[in-house]
């Protein structure tokens, strides 16, 4: 019996060593500027895309980290001015008020928030690249604009386009000022611009309802929705919510399946699907200078944006 036992015992012993080596091995090491990084929490590989801690990558950039833990929801706020928003199991991040599609969602492990490090790092404003089995992310500075610099001429040189420095940045227009400072990291987040069916649907029916209305005003008709989903009283699906009889005008009137809805429409609506409100428990909307329904007027309002009253 004690052979056997210690027979057992040094099995494991060589089955953690070995394969305790091999995990170690296949962990790649994180260079930072030159300076290598020491984990706290461990890293990791799937589907052949290296995995790191959102806050310590952050914070080792000097970058600010919340977490909220009833939303499920990490903010990040750079050194450079940038507003991150990223919720977990949500395939979309926020940059500064623009929510843009990802390949992949936030994910927990070990109390930890973990994105791939090309999405986490391109974010914050800094290249990656593989080198000698090692993954390298080097800070990028912002590009100082010079007299006589136009748009063209420094997206020719940083190897982007026009547009890309445009969104990037926040620019509505073309003028450039000597001694301002440009982002000039493109994400690659940023080029995944595809809408998906729900999406849509939910876009089209922001831009008939919410017309004329703030950015804000947009989001929340898009929450509501999103709240009905949610709750027990009404179908538990975008699809379904938007297409429930006698609910919405724009499906009644049959214009909701003729409509294109607009780049700011769909903006709100993947702002709504990623968690984004401003009108939590709202279950209706209405514009209270038109509506007559005493149903409506009698509800619990909640809140007022634009022309629009949210209640539940």
């Amino acid at each position: 019996m004690i052979v056997k036992t210690f027979l057992q015992f040094s099995l494991l012993a060589f089955a953690l060593l070995f394969f305790g080596t091999t995990a170690s091995a296949s962990e790649p090491n994180i260079i930072v500027d030159g300076d290598r990084l020491s984990f706290q929490e461990s890293i990791f590989v799937e589907n052949n895309r290296t995995y790191v801690p959102v806050r310590f990558i952050s914070e080792n950039m000097n970058a600010d980290v919340k977490w909220d833990q009833l939303n499920q929801k990490v903010t990040i706020e750079t050194t450079i001015g940038d507003t991150i928003i990223l919720y977990i199991g949500r395939s979309e991040v926020t940059l500064n008020d623009a929510v843009h599609a990802m390949d992949v969602s936030p994910i927990v492990r070990h109390n930890r928030t973990y994105l791939p490090i090309r999405h986490i790092s391109e974010i914050l404003h800094s290249e990656v690249a593989w080198r000698d089995g090692n993954v390298h992310i080097n800070r990028v500075p912002l590009h100082v604009i010079k007299s006589g610099e136009t748009l063209t001429s420094i997206a020719q040189n940083t190897g982007v386009t026009v547009e890309q420095l445009r969104e990037r940045n926040g620019l509505s227009g073309w003028s450039l000022f000597a001694g301002e400072a440009l982002k000039i990291v493109i994400p690659s987040l940023m080029n995944e611009n595809f809408v998906d069916e729900d999406v849509d649907l939910l876009a089209r029916l922001i831009h008939l309802e919410a017309n004329g209305q703030p950015m804000s005003g947009k989001v929340a008709v898009g929450s509501v929705v999103m709240n009905r989903v949610a709750s027990s009283s009404f179908p538990n699906s975008i699809r379904e919510v938007i297409y429930q009889p006698r609910q919405f005008t724009p499906v009644g009137n049959g214009r909701i399946n003729s409509v294109t809805a607009s780049e700011r429409s769909i903006e709100a609506a993947r702002r709504a699907i990623a968690g984004e409100n401003q009108v939590a428990n709202a279950l209706f909307f209405f514009n209270p200078r038109i509506s007559s329904s005493s149903y409506l007027h009698g509800l619990t309002p909640v809140t007022t944006i634009g022309d629009h009253r949210f209640s539940r």
